[in-house]
């Protein structure tokens, strides 16, 4: 079994300030500064042995963790969700609707970190599916959780980043070409079906989570295929495979409001959300969700987000954002119950339009937040209804720029001729290229495959 809670994990890496504490009292110990003896330090061989098979399953659900944490920020920073409030010109960039550039020292500085997440869970996918076939995997739960880890860093990539290399630490790798990342949603579909073999029947939270999750991932791949269409196609989609999998999963639900986080703390792994947010105050909520500080300081204090029906600030929105406030290490959430509603909601009016399946799922989130039913009788239209739902479950997930373009919503502050307002308007959808950072040091990467 899992060691976290229910429906939280816990991010298990040393964070630096316990690291520097360490090194302190090694110091003072010996009184010589290259007389040190860090007990972090291992040999890579015995990660491969099999007593390390949790401790690789946790590493591999940290470095994910951070991963995520680093790359969603400059792409909320590119949506609607995030305004820029500080000085550093990057972060500018994104935020007037530059998403392709190479060069912007924040969408290269945190690609390293999702390669390393991306990497390691592939590395535990590996090490532990080899103690698992010399029958010396004690736990075959941890080899169930490692496929999670690596359906979710896939899922991310292809997500957030419109190509990607699949470099290990010792041999760099060709990319893949931005026509075929749709491939990363199926190796995380292949990787979640191999997870569910051995946790259904054995582990009912896990298998929760990789159910949940290839709703999610099959949804994403469905959402990835209509933005890279030839000619662009906007709108809301459908997908049987996401649909099915989100039954499933809300089917094993004990709590209706069931969700996934990952989250931070000062003895786990740091949070780029809390370092660059309440930390650095870089950016803030978007003035489109909330309304910043009376005083002039770059913080928000009050939620603008209507629900549309009852004319009251989004419940979800404001949950969200006040959890942020002042917090260094807030959670993120991965997936949740919520979501699989949503995407029921959208598969069937795309299916069916505003039949009393899509109204119940469309209602089944509002009543966690405590609002009126919609009714097809609403002055508001089912598309609206529809789109508010998913904007407020999903917000400050990783997955709104994508929304935005496929449902031609444009942030006011996206430069004319940008990038993401061309996108959101004529098309096609324009991510995140692969990062200088990767193109100097892979030999395989041509100038056509970043950002040019």
């Amino acid at each position: 079994m899992i060691a976290n809670t229910r429906n939280r994990d816990e991010c298990s890496a040393r964070s630096a300030p316990l690291l520097a504490l360490c090194l302190a009292a090694s110091l003072t110990a010996c009184g010589s500064l290259l007389d040190v003896d860090n007990p972090n330090n291992i040999k890579a061989e015995d990660i491969e042995k099999p007593v390390a098979a949790t401790s690789l399953a946790n590493g591999a659900l940290s470095a994910v963790a951070r991963g995520i944490s680093g790359a969603t920020l400059p792409y909320a920073t590119a949506s609607d969700e995030l305004d820029w409030s500080g000085s550093r010109d990057s972060w500018k960039e994104l935020e007037l609707g530059t998403v392709h550039n190479p060069f912007n020292e924040f969408t290269d500085g945190f690609f390293p970190n999702m390669g390393r997440g991306r990497w390691l869970a592939d590395e535990a996918v590996r090490v532990l599916e080899l103690h698992q076939a010399n029958l010396v995997l004690a736990d075959p739960i941890d080899l169930a959780r490692a496929y999670l880890y690596a359906a979710v860093a896939y899922t991310a990539v292809a997500d957030i980043f419109e190509d990607w290399a699949l470099s290990n630490a010792d041999s760099a790798a060709a990319p893949y070409g931005r026509a075929n990342m749709h491939q990363f949603y199926d190796i995380a579909v292949g990787y979640i079906d191999k997870g569910l073999a051995i946790a259904s029947g054995e582990d009912d939270e896990v298998t929760l989570r990789l159910r949940a999750m290839r709703a999610r991932a099959n949804f994403a791949k469905a959402i990835w295929q209509q933005l890279h269409a030839s000619p662009a196609q906007f709108g809301a989609i459908q997908s049987a495979t996401a649909a099915a999998d989100a039954n499933a999963a809300i089917a094993l639900l004990s709590d209706p409001d069931w969700r996934w986080d990952f989250t931070y703390s000062p003895t786990t792994i740091s949070s780029d959300w809390g370092s660059w947010i309440a930390s650095r105050q870089e950016m803030r909520v978007g003035a489109a969700y909330a309304a910043p500080d009376p005083s002039g300081k770059p913080t928000w204090t009050t939620t603008t987000l209507m629900d549309p029906v009852d004319n009251v600030p989004d419940p979800n929105v404001d949950r969200v954002q006040k959890a942020l406030l002042g917090d260094l290490y807030p959670d993120f959430t991965v997936v949740s119950a919520r979501e699989l509603h949503v995407i029921l909601a959208e598969d069937e009016y795309a299916r069916n339009g505003a039949t009393a399946t899509f109204q119940a799922h469309v209602n089944a989130i509002r009543d966690l937040n405590g609002l009126t039913d919609w009714t097809p009788a609403s002055t508001v239209s089912a598309l609206n209804i529809l789109k508010h739902e998913r904007r407020s479950t999903i917000f400050l997930q990783g997955k709104r720029l994508a929304d935005m373009y496929r449902f031609q919503e444009v942030d006011p502050l996206w430069l004319s001729g940008s990038e993401a307002q061309k996108a959101a308007t004529t098309g096609p959808a324009v991510f995140f290229p692969i990062t200088i950072i990767e193109c100097l040091a892979n030999p395989n990467i041509g100038s056509e495959n970043c950002g040019k």
